[in-house]
């Protein structure tokens, strides 16, 4: 498993990827 806090900044990393993107993939 990831630890937490590198799973944090992945995650992190691709909220800021799918606000650029305007959302196109969420929901």
């Amino acid at each position: 498993m990831l630890s937490p806090l590198l799973a944090n900044i992945l995650l992190d990393d691709l909220d800021t990827e799918l606000q650029t993107r305007g959302h196109r993939f969420v929901r």
